[in-house]
């Protein structure tokens, strides 16, 4: 006979059909009882009484003699195990973007060229649940999948208060039940699952941490969607907790390149990685075809999916690819100055001015400056 106080408590919270958990001196007399009888009854068979594991556990990091790889979810931008934040102004495609990722995810494809851990992904949708499936199937369309291909992406139709205890029992015991490997969680958006809590309180505190216990709990990614504040230049809205508590911090903005509105994607923070440049989308629209409104009218319908239009980072790796290329057939120390200056130059371009498009001019001057420094 196995017993859990803890466990017991927990059957009686989830359980709303249960009473509610007896006073702690009253359970203890009564799992004494049962201690008793089952003894009487059955003096072949000892009782065990399970204690509580510690709240406080200290790790012993001798232990770990081999360097541990970072277990990304995507790789550069989201980590297993850990709160990741996203947010942005109204209206520039942050849904959008964590749909993207989460498809990319439940499919097992490359997310604009960096791979994913596969696995389930649960979208918390407290808002924009009705236009959900017009972007799945828009998203299926443009990355060459069927309309009934099926992947394991599942989403709620209403918010989550994240913040109550009850609650975020029930999200990991569904989330866990379903018996398949979590890869990634998206909660969209914070102030929808906040359970009217106040952002500049000790409410938003809370609510990350109950997002990274869910995190822990789960081993998936855990993806917030929030908003900017009236002054965008200070971050994400509400408590600062929103920056520090979290793993990943990613603001998105939008940014004009030929004429073209095209949404940023950047990265403020990354505990235990690198911090990414910033790369762009521009939301190309797809044609779905045709169907009946709600009175027989013929509508023809669209939605919108991110494509991959500036990539700093990948421009980086590759000039650093041609560098290490030519390091190796030991180029002129000269000419290997240039292509840093060049690369350093095309990088900062890319990702401060993206409207520029005119060549890029080195002065021999600057050349010598980067020779000696």
């Amino acid at each position: 006979l196995h017993l859990s106080i803890r466990r017991q408590r927990q059957m009686c919270i989830r359980d709303r059909t249960n009473p509610a958990p007896l006073p702690q001196g009253e359970l203890n007399t009564t799992i004494a009882s049962v201690v008793r009888t089952h003894t009487q009854n059955h003096p072949d068979k000892p009782v065990v009484v399970a204690k509580e594991p510690p709240k406080i556990r200290f790790a012993n990091t001798t232990v770990y003699r081999d360097p541990t790889p970072t277990d990304w979810v995507i790789d550069d931008y989201l980590v297993a195990g850990t709160t990741a934040l996203i947010f942005g102004a109204p209206g520039i495609a942050k849904s959008f973007t964590v749909q993207d990722m989460g498809m990319s995810v439940a499919t097992g494809s490359d997310w604009h060229g960096r791979e994913v851990k596969q696995g389930a992904v649960f979208y918390v949708a407290g808002e924009g649940h009705q236009d959900l499936p017009n972007r799945i199937h828009a998203w299926k369309t443009h990355n060459g999948y069927a309309r009934d291909d099926n992947f394991p992406f599942y989403h709620t139709e209403h918010g989550i208060n994240i913040r109550e205890q009850e609650w975020l029992d029930e999200t990991v015991s569904v989330v866990s039940g379903l018996g398949e490997p979590i890869s990634l969680i998206i909660i969209d958006t914070l102030s929808t699952n906040l359970g009217g809590g106040d952002e500049n309180s000790g409410d938003m505190a809370h609510f990350i941490g109950q997002c990274n216990a869910l995190a822990r709990d789960t081993g998936a990614c855990v993806l917030i969607v929030h908003h900017t504040g009236k002054d965008k230049d200070k971050g994400a809205r509400g408590s600062s907790a929103a920056h520090g508590d979290v793993y990943t911090y990613m603001p998105m903005d939008c940014t004009d390149q030929d004429g073209k509105e095209l949404t940023r994607l950047c990265m403020d923070k990354q505990k235990g990685g690198p911090e990414m440049k910033p790369i762009a989308f521009e939301m190309e629209l797809v044609d779905l075809g045709e169907a009946a409104d709600a009175r027989g009218r013929i509508k023809s319908m669209t939605s919108l999916v991110p494509k991959l239009a500036l990539d700093a980072n990948a421009g980086d790796e590759i000039a650093n690819a041609l560098i290490n290329k030519n390091r190796s057939t030991k180029l002129p120390k000269n000419r290997q100055i240039t292509l840093n200056v060049l690369r350093d130059i095309a990088t900062e371009s890319r990702t401060n001015r993206p409207e520029i498009t005119t060549p890029i001019t080195v002065s021999y001057t600057h050349l010598r400056a980067h020779e000696t420094s």
